[in-house]
């Protein structure tokens, strides 16, 4: 599954690609972002570290997170 990500008030535009294998009794998930060069290169807040940061957090905790509660 692929979404287009874009931000209100800047050029550019990326694509975050998900893709879910099975692992025996687990999948994995693999997470592919593309485009970030497309967005304003003088703006630090679109700095490569920035966005791997940013979905690290989301998948690593806030998904696992949630996935993990009691009543999912």
């Amino acid at each position: 599954m692929t979404y287009s990500w874009r931000y209100d008030g800047y050029s550019g535009v990326s694509f975050v690609t998900f893709e879910l294998f099975e692992q025996g009794a687990k999948t994995l998930l693999r997470l592919t972002l593309t485009g970030i060069e497309t967005f304003p290169l003088e703006n630090t807040n679109f700095g490569l570290h920035n966005f791997e940061e940013g979905w690290n957090e989301i998948i690593n905790n806030s998904l696992k997170n949630h996935l993990e509660q009691d009543n999912f």
